[in-house]
């Protein structure tokens, strides 16, 4: 509390001299009950508090007077804010973040934070403050966590190791050997790897390297084709590809989608029908929309249709002849004044 205010609270008069307090010669009465009640000790408190009643009556800056809870309103608390260094607008918020920290700064949560802070009334300090705190408290949850999740994982991996026994990491450099030779990016690896957590990566990886060892190749494994259809999937260009009946690189991206399904599932039966069959008659369930805008819109509709897609694409599916079909005739009627 500054030097400069005096507050009353249950103070008793100061001597002066004697038993008899400086006051006491004054003939005022209710005066003197308020130099007893504030307890001045001497006139030059009494000139000071006078001093400081005055600045605060002639509106001096470095006074502030606060406003009465109960009457006061939105602006007169706005002029306190500012008074104790609240900045002019939410924007002006500079914040610092420890660049050591482990979390990567939500750049949408900083944006509310300066919002939610200029409304409270907190000077550029006061956010600082908060904000530095936050940082810590997540940045020491994120490491908690982390711990949990590494202690986790290690157990998984240790239950793991006692399955496979002591061939446990030829078994892993085999499959990681194996997933290397089908190209896969570090990117594609990464992916997976966050989706499927560590320990079922190092299991895949295990069991890919067991089967290699049990006399499969690194190509043709069905868990391998698995996880090049998987990442080709997630591959836009390759899947437009497959789409677009115009595209240079179709009937070749086509063959491969083709094989690494029947290598991927070897069980199911051997498709006789030819990759890209002749369109078959349709019936009256199945005729074509009469203009090219309606084509288009069918088709952009079976895009989104997972597996009706799936089907025109796998040469082992009941409906592949059907739907293959039908997909090559919308194609034709939607283009037909393009081509």
């Amino acid at each position: 509390m500054p030097d400069d205010v005096v507050v009353a609270s249950n103070l008793t008069p100061a001597p002066s001299g004697g038993d008899k307090p400086w006051f006491d010669s004054i003939e005022i009465p209710e005066v003197k009950e308020l130099m007893a009640t504030k307890g001045y000790k001497d006139p030059a408190a009494v000139a000071h508090a006078y001093w400081s009643l005055n600045k605060l009556h002639n509106g001096a800056a470095d006074v502030i007077a606060i406003p009465d809870a109960k009457t006061a309103t939105a602006e007169d608390w706005a002029k306190v804010h500012t008074a104790l260094g609240r900045p002019e607008k939410a924007d002006a918020y500079q914040f610092e973040f420890d660049k050591n920290g482990a979390q990567v700064v939500d750049e949408s949560f900083v944006g509310f934070a300066k919002t939610a802070f200029h409304e409270a009334g907190l000077s550029s300090k006061q956010a600082q403050a908060i904000v530095s705190k936050w940082q810590a408290f997540v940045g020491e949850r994120m490491k908690a966590s982390a711990g949990g999740m590494e202690l986790e994982d290690q157990r998984s991996v240790d239950t793991l190791k006692s399955q496979l026994g002591s061939e446990f990491d030829n078994h892993v450099a085999s499959g990681q050997k194996t997933v290397k030779a089908l190209g896969l990016s570090s990117r594609t690896l990464g992916a997976l790897e966050q989706a499927m957590g560590l320990p079922a990566s190092i299991e895949l990886m295990a069991r890919l390297g067991r089967l290699v060892a049990s006399g499969g190749t690194t190509l043709d494994t069905p868990e391998a084709a698995r996880v090049k259809i998987q990442e080709l999937l997630s591959d836009k260009e390759y899947q437009a590809s497959l789409r677009d009946v115009r595209h240079p690189q179709r009937q070749e991206n086509l063959r491969r989608w083709t094989e690494l399904h029947a290598q991927a599932w070897p069980e199911r039966p051997k498709e006789t029908t030819p990759v890209t069959p002749a369109p078959v008659k349709s019936t009256a369930a199945d005729e074509l929309p009469k203009d090219v805008a309606a084509a288009r819109r069918e088709l952009e509709g079976l895009k989104g249709n997972k597996d009706f897609m799936n089907s025109i694409f796998e040469t082992i599916h009941k409906d592949h002849a059907r739907n293959k079909g039908r997909w090559n005739s919308l194609q034709a009627r939607a283009w037909a004044k393009t081509a």
